[in-house]
């Protein structure tokens, strides 16, 4: 299963690579994005 982990995370390295100006506007979304199940997690 370690193989098909490392596999994902290359080809998310891969487009990156390929699309830099969408990989950043991704990070920058997931870290200031939240939702329901973010706000259920904090309150535990």
């Amino acid at each position: 299963m370690m193989c098909g982990t490392i596999l994902a995370a290359e080809l998310l390295l891969a487009v990156g690579a390929l699309h830099p100006k969408r990989a950043l506007y991704n990070k920058v979304y997931r870290k200031t994005t939240f939702g329901l199940g973010d706000l259920l997690k904090w309150l535990r």
